[in-house]
């Protein structure tokens, strides 16, 4: 008796090559999440089901990439930005529409990480608005 070996899919031959399937993927769908394809994952309490916490300053030459690159893993989360001035938030407001699950907030204060002079410049009041 034969039996069927069934093997999975070969890996995709490079991160760009991830990157240009996952945005033609979503050019005429609004992306919703990957709930459909599995029950257990539309309960916010399950850990197949987390949430992404990005920071964000100044990463435009690396941050379209890495975004792309959470999709397969992570479906939702809050990228939070502030003093973006070289087209990073450009970047993730692009991604965020284009993935609803994904919620972009801006820190309308800057933050110094050095004697900063007021409460709202302090890295821990950035870290808590978002």
């Amino acid at each position: 008796m034969l039996t069927k070996l069934l093997l999975p899919p070969p890996p995709p031959n490079s991160l760009e090559d991830l990157q240009a399937k996952a945005k033609l993927a979503h050019t005429k769908v609004r992306h919703k999440g990957y709930f459909e394809l599995d029950p257990d994952l539309s309960n916010p309490k399950s850990p197949r089901n987390p949430w992404a916490y990005i920071h964000v300053k100044n990463e435009a030459h690396t941050l379209r990439a890495s975004l792309y690159s959470i999709l397969p893993a992570i479906q939702r989360g809050v990228i939070g930005y502030n003093d973006c001035d070289d087209g990073s938030e450009e970047i993730i407001l692009e991604f965020c529409a284009a993935f609803p699950s994904f919620i972009p907030v801006k820190y309308p204060y800057s933050v110094d990480i050095y004697e900063p002079q007021k409460e709202e410049n302090k890295l821990y009041a950035y870290y808590n608005y978002v």
